[in-house]
């Protein structure tokens, strides 16, 4: 499904908003972020259908679309930054690749109406750069 440049501009502004209120948490508390990706969803309402087990959805779709491939593929994703590094790619390089295959395992199973949630899918690097 094609988004409109209203519809990118929208996304690249929340995930602004979204990188900046976690710079300033880091600064707050004083951490120094260790290496991680983050991977989430910028609509608005995802938390909401994330945490709504009482929904129906479709048989391929579910609640709970990113925190029950992170649980349930662990040890795949151990796998994809254990291998990735071994074949020489960097840290960073090894969480965005395990990072892109839990964003990838969760929206086969995001729940789709209109699309945009699934096409609001996202995985950034947070840490120190190489």
């Amino acid at each position: 499904m094609a988004t409109t440049k209203a519809q990118d501009a929208i996304r690249k502004s929340q995930m602004k908003a979204l990188t900046k209120k976690l710079k300033d948490l880091e600064t707050e508390y004083g951490a120094e972020l260790e290496p991680s990706v983050i991977v989430g969803y910028v609509a608005n309402y995802a938390i909401h259908v994330h945490e709504n087990k009482e929904a129906k959805h479709n048989t391929d779709q579910q609640a709970k679309f990113l925190e029950d491939p992170l649980r349930d593929n662990q040890d795949k994703y151990a796998k994809v930054i254990a291998a990735a590094l071994k074949l020489g790619e960097s840290a960073k390089g090894a969480l965005m690749l395990a990072g892109l295959n839990l964003q990838r395992d969760s929206q086969k199973i995001v729940p789709v109406d209109t699309g945009n949630l699934k096409a609001g899918a996202f995985t950034r690097y947070m840490g120190p750069q190489e």
